[in-house]
């Protein structure tokens, strides 16, 4: 509506350009850096490191998570399912495999939304 309209036109040019709707996009990633933190910081504080998370998420040692396993194995820890699930999934999952591996999971000690 017109709100979203007038936030979107930083500018108050009155149409919207590129780069307006590059922060549109700047804003989405941030919310997701968020939702990830608070998931990342529930992991970490459960089990210390990705390291001694990864035998809880691969249960069946195949070297890989998917995305049904890595819900199934947070619901299993305790982790109130939310859309930062999914979210913190897809972005230690950047070549969009959809698999973690115990590498990939080294990214979650590092991730930050600092």
């Amino acid at each position: 509506s017109s709100s979203l309209f007038a936030t979107l036109d930083a500018t108050g040019a009155g149409t919207l350009g590129r780069q307006d709707i590059s922060m549109l996009d700047l804003q989405n990633t941030l919310h997701d850096f968020e939702l990830c933190e608070k998931a990342k910081v529930w992991l970490l504080q459960l089990c210390g490191s990705s390291s001694r998370l990864w035998p809880q998420l691969d249960e069946g040692k195949t070297g890989g998570v998917t995305l049904p396993a890595w819900k199934a194995a947070l619901e299993r820890l305790g982790y109130p399912q939310g859309q930062e699930v999914e979210v913190l999934f897809q972005m230690l999952d950047p070549g969009r495999t959809g698999t973690l591996t115990r590498d990939t999971m080294a990214d979650l000690d590092r991730l930050s939304a600092e």
